[in-house]
């Protein structure tokens, strides 16, 4: 419909966009009417995310031009033609701002009726992405009744809008899920280059989202079904539902992730350090409660690694019975679990195996029988 410039505003020193209608547009007085319609509803949106009017006027010659600010990026179209699709993160922002955006100029009582990838212009500013919605030439006031025209793209109209039916804001939540389709796949989900073509296609299926791109949460292929739907009745109330349950849908690809990724692997070093120490704790624990109970008395000492020292002198003959219980530990398996036998009530006799009586000249050489643990002297742990 018309040519978009660049202009220095003299006056202010700032650089503006200065948009002009063509002269085969000019000759058509409904066409002059789209434009006006354009600037009036663009002016009322004021919104950060719609691009501003500054001013509108017609020139000497009687061509009308529109005075917007000038916008320094590139449409949704072109970034994903250039860099692809968007990241699940990079959509929820794009959708954020454009469902705020769009859900003001509904509570205005304004229908965009062409909301497509070329009309969501992306700025890169040190915050991130700032979304731009453009291009209000069609735009409708709500509850105008039947529209007295066909308009729109028709890759992106919902099916009331291809058939003439009276319009409501579902109409532009159908086309924008129609763009967050192409920004996350590249792809339309009713191909066609008329409105035919894409008529006849909203009778088929579309694949599921997660197909075209299995990296995608499985949530949103609900989230695009209903989106999507062909009845109105079935889509969602308004662009803040639309908005939060795409966000749930993408909240829900988050905890999968988190709930499927291992926990991070730890050192083998480490982990058997640590099962030595614990094993070493356990034992001294086990031998300290039931070491003078233990029905293992007998039982020949298995190798350990641990340190073993000099037996000290044996008590006399006339000391308490000594019961002999056997220890073992190892800093690469968990202790054996001592089997303890509940102390009998006196005044019941206690049977006690002694040890044959041992010479009282010893070698030098520390005793199988003679275990001492570093670092817990004191607790009886020597027999």
């Amino acid at each position: 419909m018309g040519r978009v410039w660049i202009a220095d505003q003299i006056a202010l020193e700032r650089r503006v966009a200065i948009k002009v209608l063509t002269e085969e547009i000019i000759q058509s007085a409904h066409c002059l009417e789209l434009f006006h319609r354009e600037a009036r509803a663009t002016a009322r949106v004021d919104h950060p995310h719609v691009v501003r009017v500054l001013d509108f006027d017609v020139m000497e010659d009687g061509v009308p031009f529109l005075v917007l600010e000038l916008l320094v990026g590139e449409t949704l179209e072109e970034q994903v033609l250039r860099c692809g699709p968007l990241a699940p993160d990079e959509a929820l922002e794009l959708m954020r701002q454009t469902c705020d955006a769009l859900g003001f100029a509904h509570e205005c009582g304004i229908l965009h009726r062409d909301i497509k990838a070329a009309n969501l212009f992306l700025q890169q500013r040190h915050q991130g992405m700032d979304v731009k919605l453009l291009d209000f030439g069609i735009a409708l006031r709500k509850n105008a009744g039947r529209p007295v025209a066909i308009a729109g793209t028709p890759k992106y109209m919902s099916p009331e809008q291809l058939s003439g039916a009276i319009l409501d804001e579902r109409c532009d939540l159908f086309s924008l899920a129609i763009a967050m389709h192409y920004a996350l796949t590249g792809q339309f989900p009713f191909p066609g280059d008329t409105a035919a073509e894409v008529a006849f296609a909203h009778g088929a299926i579309p694949p599921s989202i997660t197909k075209l791109r299995p990296g995608l949460p499985p949530a949103l292929d609900a989230w695009f079904e209903r989106a999507l739907a062909m009845d109105p009745a079935d889509r969602f109330a308004d662009a803040r539902e639309m908005l939060d349950t795409f966000e749930e849908a993408l909240t829900a690809r988050d905890v999968a992730v988190a709930v499927s990724t291992p926990p991070p692997a730890r050192s083998r070093a480490s982990g058997w350090a640590k099962a030595g120490a614990l094993a070493a704790v356990l034992a001294v624990f086990l031998f300290a409660r039931f070491g003078h109970t233990s029905r293992a008395a007998h039982a020949s000492p298995l190798p350990s690694p641990i340190v073993t020292h000099p037996q000290a002198p044996p008590p006399p003959a006339a000391a308490a019975p000594i019961v002999t219980a056997a220890v073992t530990a190892t800093a690469f398996a968990p202790p054996p679990v001592l089997d303890p036998e509940p102390r009998p009530a006196p005044p019941a006799p206690i049977v006690v195996h002694r040890p044959p009586p041992r010479p009282k000249a010893r070698a030098a050489s520390a005793d199988a029988h003679d275990v001492v643990i570093p670092g817990t002297e004191g607790f009886g742990n020597r027999w």
